[in-house]
This record gives C-alpha cells, structure tokens and sequence, in this order.
C-alpha cells in the first residue's frame, strides 16, 4: 500500500506519494528519456502545449519535457505541468530549489508547487504549478482525454491511435499490449505504445488522434525486453516505448494542483 505523506511549505502543501523505502524496477525496467539526448531536442513550443523542464543537479543535470494541463480557467494565475519523477531529483523541495520550467522564447519559469509520485515505475508521474501563468500568444493548456484513466486495458485491445508530441512535430503510433507489464503498472494506468522516441523526451505530451488535442498522457520512455527473456525462436516484441495516464492518485494531485494554480498570486 502507498503512504501518503504531506510536506508543508509556504503557501502550499505538496503531496508526496512513496512507498517508504526505495523500490527496485521490475525485471522489464524501462530506459529512461531523460539524459543525454541522442538527437538535438527542439526548442519547447507552448502552442503545442509543450514545455521543457531543466533541472541542474550534479555536474551534468538533466533536461526532460512536460505537458500543459487545462484547469477550467482560460487565464489562469499560474500553470499546472504534468511530467515525469523520473526526470526529477527525488523531493519537492529539490524540484523547486534546481528545476525550471522552460517556454517560449527560452523563458524560465521557477516552481511553487510540486506533487510527486514514487519511485516505482508504476508512480512515475509528477505534477508542477509554475510561479507565474506561462507567456506566449497561443499557450496551449491540453485538456484530458475522456479516455484517460486507469483502466487502460480497452485502448490497448482496439490498438488507440495516439500522437507523441515533441515541440518540432508530432509522431503517430498505437496504444498496445504487452506482457512486459507487472499488474501492478496496469493498473496504475501504465500503458505501452509504438510511437518512435529518444532521450530526453521523457513527460512529452501522449495525446489522442480521435479528439483534437486532449492529453490522453505522457510519455514515460522506451520498454527494453530483459536480457535473458528473448523468445527462443520466433519474432520477438516489436519495440515499444511506455506512457501513462490518469490513475486516481494522479487525478488527485492535478485537482490539488488546479486549485494552487487558479489562486490569485500573492
């Protein structure tokens, strides 16, 4: 069972879910998006309703995307990003102190509010409400999909066409089945897909190709068969990269982080 755990700071609470201890990933561990990319990464575009998240940590740092989630509110005092925590360092209080949100034009935006989920794959989401509403003319807050939500089981049977959104352009693919995910994953809303990817576009924008631009969820990164579990003989999996949606753990944070946003700024 999950601990919920809430961290009080100024002017907010930020909700932290963990399992209490570090989690090791499940044989069929996922390759991260996050780091040194292989590919330049495009400039974010706010009108796709993408932005970049950089985070200076270390030596190298890390660099990442996220996606601009509609909250009801067409001017909203600030903006609410759903990303990755994998891409994150592991507490909110680092997230605020070495992370920015990154938009048009190269502007920088500093964090208030954050909301994490765990270290375990099945919780790697992460919620943040920048300082300020995001600049540009044609920001693009991405509204869920009706779709989005844990059980994603029926969009993988009917292979649900999706588009991976990366700031230079968009790259189609399926929603697909797999049996290199634990029920666990499942049922925290983890889903696995065909779109192509590379490093760096970790959090990057899953939306749905039957409703114009809503949010069915993020990218997470590629699914690497475990050394060892080849099929002996035969043509293996084809190669498929993981999103996730909108379990009720997430859907939670977003509210949380909806209201945060929508408070006038102080």
């Amino acid at each position: 069972m999950l601990a919920r755990l809430v961290l009080r700071a100024p002017r907010y609470a930020a909700l932290l879910l963990a399992t209490g201890a570090a989690v090791a990933p499940p044989p069929s561990a996922a390759q991260t998006n996050a780091a040194a990319p292989e590919r330049p990464l495009p400039t974010p575009r706010v009108e796709r309703g993408v932005v970049a998240i950089e985070c200076a940590a270390g030596e190298a740092g890390s660099r990442s995307h996220g996606a601009i989630v509609a909250i009801g509110a067409e001017r909203p005092a600030r903006d609410v990003v759903i990303t990755v925590a994998h891409a994150l360092p592991p507490t909110p209080d680092a997230v605020r102190r070495d992370c920015r949100v990154i938009g048009e034009r190269d502007r920088r935006y500093e964090i208030e509010a954050v909301w994490l989920g765990g270290p375990a794959r099945a919780a790697d989401w992460a919620v943040l409400v920048t300082a300020r509403r995001l600049d540009g003319r044609a920001v693009l807050r991405l509204p869920v999909d009706e779709d989005a939500h844990a059980d994603v089981a029926p969009l993988a049977a009917r292979r649900a066409r999706v588009r991976l959104v990366h700031g230079a352009g968009d790259a189609g693919c399926e929603i697909r089945a797999t049996k290199w995910l634990t029920r666990a994953e499942l049922d925290a809303a983890v889903f696995a897909h065909s779109c192509e990817s590379w490093a760096g576009l970790s959090g990057s924008p899953l939306l749905s190709d039957a409703a114009a631009e809503t949010l069915v969820g993020v990218h997470m990164g590629e699914l690497v068969m475990p050394p060892g579990d080849e099929p002996a003989g035969g043509e293996p999996e084809p190669l498929l990269s993981l999103g996730r949606s909108f379990d009720p753990a997430l859907r939670a944070a977003l509210a949380e982080a909806a209201a945060v946003a929508r408070q006038r700024a102080r």
